[in-house]
Formats: structure tokens, sequence, C-alpha cells
């Protein structure tokens, strides 16, 4: 394997991967301390400036989409309370 073919994006994948075959096993997914280190067994010729271009990155895809998740909730609870408001207000009058 050379660590040219590991750029940032193929190490963020990676440590995506580790994460949810954790969560498919059934297993807590523990610390990005753990990922990284179950990285470095898989890989371990890469080098420490790879793997932190590959964490930030996975930690920027994570946070999109956690921010993504957080706003499709807003837009739910907001609908969901709108109606129910509508709802009230037709049975009050």
């Amino acid at each position: 394997m050379k660590t040219e073919r590991y750029g940032a994006s193929r190490i963020a994948y990676e440590l995506w991967c580790l994460q949810e075959d954790r969560r498919s096993a059934g297993l807590p997914v523990q610390g990005l301390s753990t990922l990284i280190a179950e990285l470095r067994v898989r890989h371990p010729r890469l080098k420490d400036v790879a793997i932190d271009q590959g964490v930030d990155l996975f930690l920027a895809r994570l946070f999109e989409e956690h921010q993504q998740r957080l706003a499709h909730h807003q837009r739910w609870v907001t609908h969901w309370s709108r109606s129910s408001c509508a709802e009230r207000l037709e049975e009050a009058l």
C-alpha cells in the first residue's frame, strides 16, 4: 500500500467506516482516539500529517451531518407545532 493513495478524503472515509462498523456490530463507538488507533493498526504506514488532515475532514463532515439533522428536526417540530396550533384554533372556534 502506498501512502500517497490515502488522501484526506480516503482517511475520513476509513474513519467513518470504522465508526459505522462498530455501530452495526452493536459496539460503543467510543472516542475519536479509538478510531484513530484502529486506523493506525489497519494502515501503519500512514503519516501523522495525513491522518490529521483526514481527521479534520471526518470531523467537519460529522458536524455538517449533525447540522443537517438538527435543521430537519427543527423543520419537523415547527411543522407539527403549527399544525396542532391550527387544529386547536379550529376546535376553539
